[in-house]
Order: C-alpha cells, then sequence, then structure tokens
C-alpha cells in the first residue's frame, strides 16, 4: 500500500534520494502515464536487497553466449514448488 505524500514521515528506502530513480520515474509518466507522486511514494519505501544486486552482477559479467534464454533455476524452481494442479 503506498505511503501517502502528506505523512510526515521522510521516505527512508534505498531509491527515495536516488537520481537514477528520479529519471526512471520521469520516463515512467512521460511513456506510460504513471502517477509520478504514487510511483515515487512507491519506490522510495524499497530496499536494496544485496543478493539480487550479486546476482545482476554475476549476469552483467557473463558473455552473451553464456545467458540463459527462457527460464532460470528460480522460475523453475518455484513452478515445480507451487506451479500444480491443485493450484491452478
Amino acid at each position: 500500500m503506498l505511503t501517502p505524500a502528506h505523512s510526515g514521515k521522510l521516505p527512508s528506502g534505498d531509491f527515495a534520494y536516488n537520481p537514477n530513480t528520479a529519471r526512471f520515474i520521469d520516463k515512467m509518466v512521460r511513456k506510460h502515464g504513471f502517477d509520478r507522486q504514487q510511483l515515487y511514494n512507491l519506490l522510495a519505501q524499497t530496499k536494496r536487497l544485496d543478493s539480487v544486486q550479486r546476482q545482476m552482477e554475476q549476469q552483467a559479467l557473463m558473455p552473451a553466449t553464456q545467458v540463459q534464454a527462457g527460464p532460470n533455476g528460480f522460475w523453475l524452481c518455484y513452478r515445480n514448488k507451487f506451479i500444480i494442479a491443485d493450484n491452478v
């Protein structure tokens, strides 16, 4: 749920005052019509996960020929646990 802009609390997420976040918000507002304040409120609450950062860095270091096309191990693990006949 979004925190109202007038809540009085300063945003404390890792991306609250990031210039890249501001550029991303500008692009999403301009190209796709997102509400600027709602998008900022949402992104300003997010936290950086070191595990995700490491995976992104590892992926960037891989030669393009090694980048896996299609589902990766995380999706396959999730699918095998939760995408079953009873859940569908």
